[in-house]
């Protein structure tokens, strides 16, 4: 009850949530070349670069990707797990020559705590695919560090100092 003997509802606001989702293999090597991996996947990628391209990947590395968007990441399953799934003995070959091949679940926040929040059973699935798994987030403000980090770290993290 609040001061007029009034009963005080609180509301539970739902957190907010990544918008812009995308689920990306992404496959990666100092000496890729797209049309090579093309020809040993049997599919054409979403996007693909060559090293040294004008608009290069991380430090310059070719890349070569399939992407899927949803509004969720059973959505972004659903979408990409039948175009990697058939490609999972390919996949672990290339692994094994010295490819970075992972799968990337990236998203757009603003400013302040966002959640992803992934149900153990996409976990499951996202496991089956056998490949490791980042996230990337994208933010269109940017504050001060302070902002970024405005939580305190638990005690063994990197993020604490000594």
């Amino acid at each position: 009850m609040n001061g007029n003997g009034k009963r005080r509802i609180r509301v539970a606001r739902s957190p907010k949530q990544w918008q812009s989702l995308s689920l990306a293999l992404l496959i990666t090597k100092a000496d890729l070349s797209p049309d090579e991996l093309t020809r040993r996947l049997g599919t054409e990628p979403d996007i693909a670069r060559a090293p040294g391209e004008e608009q290069a990947f991380r430090e310059g590395a070719g890349c070569w990707i399939l992407t899927a968007t949803a509004s969720d990441v059973a959505g972004l399953l659903d979408a990409l797990s039948p175009r990697v799934a058939p490609l999972a003995s390919e996949l672990a070959a290339l692994r094994e020559e010295g490819y970075r091949v992972q799968l990337d679940i990236s998203g757009h926040i603003d400013s302040g705590m966002h959640h992803l929040t992934i149900s153990p059973d996409l976990i499951a699935e996202l496991a089956r695919l056998g490949l490791p798994l980042s996230f990337t987030t994208r933010s269109s403000k940017v504050g001060s560090d302070e902002d970024l980090m405005g939580w305190d770290p638990p005690t063994y993290s990197h993020r604490r100092d000594s």
